[in-house]
Formats: structure tokens, C-alpha cells, sequence
């Protein structure tokens, strides 16, 4: 937790793995995520009472107490998931992290960190998850992508990223590099 007692993650550096930590989920804070994630809008996210009440609306309908550590949590997840890139969100906040290279799926996204390179512990499953999160990023972009136009060139906060959608012919695959400032 930071000085505001709101939840934060980190990464545990180990030989050439990165390691993201990010606060622990119990049942219920996964009950309640799921739900949020189906009807909080950014502009929520980003305000703590409103996103307090649309949780506590939530908990409510679910039968379910919001203790302080559950908003904290979920507003953590929320603002990774909801107004930012999902899972791979703390590799674009670690300011250290110069670029992010994922070759594809079921292969670990790998870092230069302090002109060092790392493996990381994160990856995509399948291509699925992989396109959804390039097609996300298309959204957040204003860009338009498909298998039509399965190409991606964008800057997203200070990052460039080129990335391409997967089929069965072709793997999905991204480059991310931070901007000089």
C-alpha cells in the first residue's frame, strides 16, 4: 500500500526474471471484480467516492461486505483493467523499463530494464487473448484494427508500440519502446 493506503504492485527482480507482485485476490474481491469489470466506466475508476459507491451498489447486490482492503484492491485491478492496459500495466509504469518485446503466444514478454534483458512472468495464453489485448489498445488508441487491417503503430502514454493480430497463418506479436523525453 502507498502513503494513500491505496494497493500498488511491484516486481521482484531475480538473476534475469521479472517477477510482477501485485496485491492477492480472495474469493470475494474476484466475486467483485468480475462484476465491476462489467459496468465501471474509466471516468469511475478514477473517482475514489463514485467508484466506493458503484462497489458498495455491488457488494450490496451480491450479499457481500466492502471492507477499506477490498477498495483498495479492487480499485487497484480496476485501474490496471479497466483504464489502463490490463496485466501488462506495471511493465509501462516501471520507468526503468526502456522496452517490452512479446514474440508471441505461450512465450514469456521480455524487458530491457537498465539496458539489461529480463524474462518476465508474464505471457499470452493463446492468440485469443493475445488479439483482445491488441484490439484493446487499437480502442484506447482511436485506431481501428482487424483482420483486415491486422497492423498496429501507435504511442499509448510514453510508449511506441507496433503490433501485429495473430490467425492460424501468422502469430500475433508486439514491440513496445519508450519515447526519449
Amino acid at each position: 500500500y502507498d502513503e494513500q493506503k491505496r494497493a500498488i504492485g511491484g516486481a521482484d527482480i531475480d538473476g534475469e526474471m521479472y517477477t510482477i507482485v501485485e496485491p492477492l485476490l480472495n474469493d470475494k474481491q474476484r466475486i467483485l471484480l468480475d462484476a465491476a469489470k462489467k459496468v465501471v466506466t474509466p471516468a469511475v475508476v478514477q473517482q475514489d467516492r463514485a467508484l466506493y459507491r458503484e462497489l458498495a451498489e455491488l457488494a450490496q447486490r451480491q450479499r457481500l461486505e466492502l471492507a477499506e482492503d477490498d477498495f483498495h484492491v479492487l480499485s487497484y485491478y480496476l485501474e490496471r483493467d479497466v483504464v489502463h492496459l490490463g496485466v501488462i500495466m506495471p511493465l509501462f509504469a516501471d520507468k526503468r523499463i526502456t522496452k517490452i518485446f512479446c514474440e508471441g503466444v505461450k512465450k514469456p514478454l521480455v524487458i530491457i530494464r537498465d539496458e539489461e534483458r529480463l524474462i518476465t512472468s508474464l505471457q499470452f495464453e493463446n492468440i485469443d487473448e493475445m488479439n483482445v489485448f491488441l484490439k484493446h489498445l487499437a480502442t484506447k488508441t482511436y485506431q481501428s484494427l482487424g483482420f483486415d487491417n491486422p497492423i498496429l503503430d501507435v504511442t499509448y502514454g510514453d510508449f511506441r508500440i507496433q503490433g501485429t493480430m495473430g490467425t492460424d497463418m501468422v502469430p500475433s506479436r508486439f514491440l513496445a519502446t519508450r519515447l526519449l523525453s
